[in-house]
């Protein structure tokens, strides 16, 4: 934390406070990842709301510690039950989203006020560049919704993977690509940590796919989650199920995904 307060502090045009930007977190013993991200942000955004979902690492006095409303949720295997939490609490007409361990690049705050301004749309795709190994020499990056305007309609969905792209779509609510980019390190954790969430989730997504039998994005993520285990025998129908043409529920980013695993 201390070597955080040592970084160099961005400056944001804070003239368009008629629009006021809540950032919405869930958490778990992110002690370690939570300072990085609520500094990212916190010169931008009027609110900041961590939903933790059962912290024993002192995260929840972090959050606090750096401005942050915390709320408690008790964990329920539904990512989407937790962001959606988050959302009750907030207030701002504008929400960003965020994950512990993800920061909003400095170009990117300094940017996010003007585009929401802009008027271009209710919800905005922001590019999210994965480090997949601990070196830095292997990234990814994929495109999502992630800031958007508050409404009771927009939720997510999704007991993992969660996304909030069918509720704007069904609200009839413009989603736009952005220049915003927010980097992550989630993925350049440990081979046997990475496994053991791998495994969580494919455990959480078979669950879902018997509860929503017919789901198309419940296909597109149980056949990543079997994609990335190496189960291709087991990932191939469930992707091709997902992508058939007359499908309209994935946005292009997660079609996308799915034609490169297959």
């Amino acid at each position: 934390y201390r070597e955080m307060q040592d970084q160099e502090t961005i400056t944001i045009d804070k003239s368009n406070r008629d629009v006021l930007l809540t950032t919405c977190l869930i958490v778990r013993n992110e002690s370690q990842h939570l300072p990085a991200c609520i500094n990212s942000v916190r010169d931008v955004a009027d609110e900041i709301i961590v939903c933790d979902t059962g912290s024993t690492d002192g995260t929840p006095e972090i959050a606090r510690s750096l401005g942050a409303t915390v709320i408690s949720f008790p964990w329920c295997d539904d990512f989407s039950a937790a962001r959606n939490a988050a959302l009750d609490a907030a207030s701002g007409n504008w929400i960003l989203v965020l994950d512990a361990d993800e920061r909003l690049r400095p170009e990117s705050a300094r940017a996010i006020r003007d585009l929401i301004a802009s008027g271009r749309a209710e919800g905005y795709n922001v590019a999210i560049e994965s480090i997949t190994r601990g070196d830095m020499t292997s990234r990814f990056v994929g495109n999502y919704c992630r800031l958007f305007a508050r409404h009771p309609a927009v939720r997510f969905e999704g007991r993992v993977h969660e996304q909030v792209y069918p509720s704007l779509r069904r609200a009839g609510m413009r989603v736009v690509p952005s220049d915003l980019v927010i980097d992550h390190e989630g993925y350049a954790l440990d081979p046997d940590v990475m496994e053991r969430k791998k495994r969580r989730n494919l455990t959480i997504l078979e669950r879902e796919a018997a509860d929503r039998p017919g789901d198309h994005f419940v296909q597109f993520n149980l056949g990543v989650a079997c994609f990335s285990l190496s189960d291709l025998g087991r990932a191939e129908p469930l992707l091709r199920e997902a992508v058939k043409p007359t499908n309209e529920a994935l946005s292009p980013e997660v079609m996308a995904i799915a034609h490169a695993r297959l």
